[in-house]
């Protein structure tokens, strides 16, 4: 089932096709043989399988492909997934209690013990129970509603990444480039698709948070593969990246998740004024942004849109003409 082209159908009215699973599994098999062909004290003895490394699909959607990898390499000790639309990531949460009889084992709001609002809807983790399917999974599954913009998404546990970034522009893909840059590990596999990511990067200091390292990162391409996508009709470029260097703090990024520091009163009010000040206390862009993903979602579409306009406007001509005197 898990190699078969799904149709996801996104508010039961719009069909959206997912990445090939089968063209993921020839890209995992060809990672494996790069991630451990710079590890010296692999050489003689490199392990079969993924056996105790971690894989992410970043833009997971509803979770398939954290299930075909989970699936093609039971072996890996997590698969990871990473979505912003809190519907889709909902989904991949149903779909792995329902269809895959998974046991939730855990579920944070936020991105460790719940005292910071950081990462959207938080994390869900699953494992196999007891009347789970035959089918071979990985111990452990795990969906985050978030994004990778945030710095305080936990990617520093990843081994090997995978995102379809066919529809990203070039500000997201440096965005991408720079998390993946200032948490993951020297020999971390990145997979993109279509494009790949800027190789090198200088991350600026984050303000309000003085432990978050900043400086300079290097990633690598290391191969370029074609193989077959029925989403893009036809062939889909995927280029397989290393990070060279990065700023990875294994005393603090491998203990497990980092922690957002929490504003004193005082630094929020010098927040809002210095937003208020700049004219950026709303983001009408980003608001945007939520709202048309939303809709997308839900299938509703332009005409959608344009539809409710023209209801509020007949109302108001119905109404007729406001006066100052209507309530008197």
């Amino acid at each position: 089932i898990l190699y078969k082209q799904p149709v996801v159908y996104v508010g039961g009215v719009l069909p959206k096709k997912e990445f090939d699973a089968n063209f993921l599994g020839q890209l995992l098999d060809r990672c494996h043989a790069h991630y451990y062909s710079k590890k010296d004290d692999c050489a003689d003895t490199k392990p079969i399988d993924w056996e105790g490394k971690v894989f992410a699909d970043i833009g997971s959607g509803t979770g398939r492909l954290v299930l075909a990898a989970s699936a093609l390499h039971p072996t890996f000790s997590k698969c990871k997934g990473l979505e912003i639309l809190p519907g889709l990531h909902q989904r991949a949460v149903e779909i792995g209690h329902t269809v895959c009889d998974l046991v939730e084992i855990s579920k944070d709001k936020n991105n460790n013990d719940g005292d910071n609002d950081n990462v959207g809807n938080g994390i869900t983790t699953l494992r196999k129970g007891s009347l789970s399917p035959t089918l071979p999974l990985s111990p452990e599954l795990q969906f985050t509603c978030g994004s990778f913009t945030d710095p305080y998404i936990h990617l520093s546990d990843v081994d090997i990444a995978f995102c379809f970034s066919s529809c990203m522009d070039p500000p997201l893909l440096t965005f991408l480039s720079a998390a993946l840059g200032r948490q993951c590990q020297t020999g971390t596999l990145i997979i993109t698709t279509e494009y790949p990511l800027p190789l090198t990067g200088t991350i600026p200091p984050l303000d309000g948070d003085d432990t978050m390292p900043f400086g300079e990162y290097e990633l690598e391409i290391v191969e370029v593969l074609d193989g077959d996508c029925e989403l893009l009709g036809g062939v889909s470029t995927a280029y397989i990246h290393r990070v060279v260097s990065s700023l990875y703090q294994p005393g603090i990024d491998g203990v497990g998740p980092r922690s957002k520091p929490v504003p004193t009163l005082e630094q929020i009010c010098q927040g809002l004024v210095v937003e208020i000040e700049e004219g950026t206390l709303v983001d009408t862009e980003q608001f945007t942004k939520v709202i048309h993903n939303d809709m997308m979602f839900q299938g509703l579409g332009v005409d959608t849109l344009r539809e409710m306009n023209d209801r509020a406007n007949r109302k108001v001509e119905e109404s007729g003409p406001s006066s100052d005197n209507d309530n008197d």
